[in-house]
């Protein structure tokens, strides 16, 4: 989502990154707020550094997220407010000063995006379990389709050699989010949020109805741009939605299927990040995990595996795609560790 950054050292030889911004949002979040704040950055702070600290506080909230039981939900909303604010801010602050500094580098941009895969994930948690919507085929879905939209941009990239974000992306997003998260902690706001608009649907459907949309858009757009849909990113799409299908009829606990479809999609889009950075051919999804997503569903269809085995072998897969997103992370920052710097010059 670090939309302000201008990262263009190159990996190999013939890179360019370039990007295309049209946001609404963010050039009036960067000029009236974001660069008051920048004038505190120490210059020695590296923007790799800025990035990870941002990064840090969502996994802060992934634990709130699955912790509810601990927290109220007044302090839930707080904590949500604070650590997106937190977040947010971080991702326009590490490229501004990656810019200032003239340290921009393949590194920054591939941990910049690639923790956004998973950072957009518990933003849709978060809402979850704050509305207590208590449908988890619901939060498959949106899981499954913002991956989609998050592959689909990092595949137009790697396709047509240029990132592009449109007038309504994915900043937009993040703020929709942030200050629903804010109004929450309103109680008449929450409560209009919770007044039935249509056969007892609860206004705050209209935010999830707003995100599919907004990420189906996305994928038809970049779709659109490409000129047609690789097959690898179909495969990915076929595959992770036979996935979402999985675990939704699965008895699986939700934290199990969030890290298994966070790691499948991950491990994907992080591999074309990679592919494009370092030069090197569009891959395909996990062969043996597509595979084994099929199996799976045949057998909850036909009603071959128990319900317990069907679990354990969930559980199986989340080890196994874990152990291959770090294995695959792992390589890309070998190759990449020539960028990093632990202090700016």
């Amino acid at each position: 989502m670090n939309l302000a950054s201008e990262k263009k050292n190159s990996p190999g030889k013939g890179y360019q990154y370039k990007c295309v911004n049209n946001s609404i949002l963010e050039p009036l979040v960067v000029k009236y707020y974001a660069t008051h704040i920048f004038k505190w950055v120490p210059r020695k702070l590296t923007a790799n550094w800025i990035t990870l600290l941002s990064c840090a506080a969502m996994w802060v909230m992934l634990y709130l997220v699955f912790n509810t039981d601990l927290f109220s939900s007044f302090i839930l909303a707080f904590a949500f407010v604070f650590l997106v604010h937190f977040y947010a801010v971080g991702d326009i602050l590490d490229g501004m000063q990656a810019k200032q500094t003239r340290t921009s580098s393949p590194l920054g941009q591939f941990l910049d995006h690639y923790l956004d895969i998973y950072n957009s994930a518990i933003c849709l948690a978060g809402f979850y379990v704050l509305v207590e919507l208590n449908r988890p085929d619901i939060l498959y879905l949106a899981l499954w389709i913002s991956y989609l939209a998050f592959a689909a941009t990092m595949v137009e990239e790697k396709e047509r050699g240029e990132l592009y974000f449109g007038p309504i992306g994915s900043f937009e997003g993040l703020m929709i989010i942030l200050f629903f998260f804010i109004s929450w902690l309103v109680p008449p706001i929450q409560t209009l949020w919770k007044t039935p608009l249509w056969q007892g649907v609860p206004a705050y459907w209209l935010v999830i109805g707003i995100a599919f949309i907004g990420f189906a858009a996305t994928v038809f757009d970049a779709i659109r741009r490409i000129g047609a849909s690789p097959w690898q990113f179909t495969l990915f799409g076929l595959a992770s939605f036979l996935l979402t299908l999985a675990l939704i009829q699965s008895e699986i606990s939700l934290v199990w299927g969030w890290f298994l479809l966070a790691f499948f999609s991950g491990d994907y889009i992080g591999r074309v990040m990679d592919s494009h950075l370092l030069e090197k051919n569009h891959p395909s999804p996990d062969i043996p995990m597509t595979v084994a997503i099929i199996l799976m569903l045949c057998g909850s269809f036909f009603h071959l595996f128990a319900q317990d085995m069907s679990i354990n072998l969930i559980i199986f897969m989340t080890a196994y795609m874990g152990i291959m997103c770090l294995w695959n992370l792992g390589r890309t920052l070998k190759n990449l560790k020539h960028h990093w710097l632990w202090v700016n010059p």
